[in-house]
């Protein structure tokens, strides 16, 4: 069974500030990945680099993403996709003032 989350060789950060060295982790199906750590030390910027809001820094960083353990994967090298085309908010809705 292939893992459901693979990341290899991760290394990130923001402006000149490298967050993220070189991390590499599996989660198999069914296992329960817990991210700890004291402030400012990589969690958020690590979530935000797996969905892809965050580039990897260098060109052999991978993450493969298998929704279903058995079926294709979705693999990302050196450059993580960015998200999907969210849908506009609801227009602004106005209330009567009441008087």
């Amino acid at each position: 069974m292939h893992p459901i989350l693979t990341v290899r060789n991760l290394s990130t950060g923001y402006g000149k500030k490298q967050v993220l060295f070189n991390v590499s982790l599996d989660v198999m199906p069914g296992e329960i990945l817990l991210i700890t750590g004291g402030n400012g030390s990589g969690k958020s910027t690590l979530l935000k680099a797996i969905y892809g809001l965050l580039p990897p820094w260098n060109t052999d960083a991978e993450i493969v993403f298998r929704p279903n353990p058995d079926g294709p994967a979705l693999a990302f090298k050196g450059k993580v996709n960015t998200p999907p085309d969210l849908p506009s908010p609801p227009s602004p809705v106005s209330v009567p003032a009441r008087g």
